[in-house]
């Protein structure tokens, strides 16, 4: 980058890291506690006849849509949000000579 600042990039770079793998732990912890409490449902879906297959293929298909859902939501608030880091990257409003 001409005239940037890379240890910036870096570091916001590294803040984004982190924020993923947090974002990562609380999925896994929230589809964890999700799935406990839907042992009572998997339960009552087997006694009346359903099968594994069946069931694997609907937890995947919930959390393909949750997942996309999330995926759409992160993009549209990341898009306005992204305009105001381009801006000061590119050395923000221009200096009088």
């Amino acid at each position: 980058m001409a005239g940037g600042h890379t240890n910036h990039i870096d570091c916001t770079g590294g803040h984004c890291i982190v924020i993923l793998v947090i974002a990562a732990i609380n999925f896994i912890n929230l589809s964890t506690a999700q799935s406990i409490l839907r042992a009572k449902e998997v339960g009552v879906r087997k006694v009346l006849g359903s099968s594994r297959g069946g069931l694997v293929s609907q937890f995947l298909v919930e959390t393909c849509i949750i997942v996309s859902a999330a995926m759409t939501l992160a993009l549209l608030l990341a898009g306005p949000s992204s305009r105001p880091c381009m801006f000061y990257s590119a050395g923000g409003p221009a200096k009088p000579q």
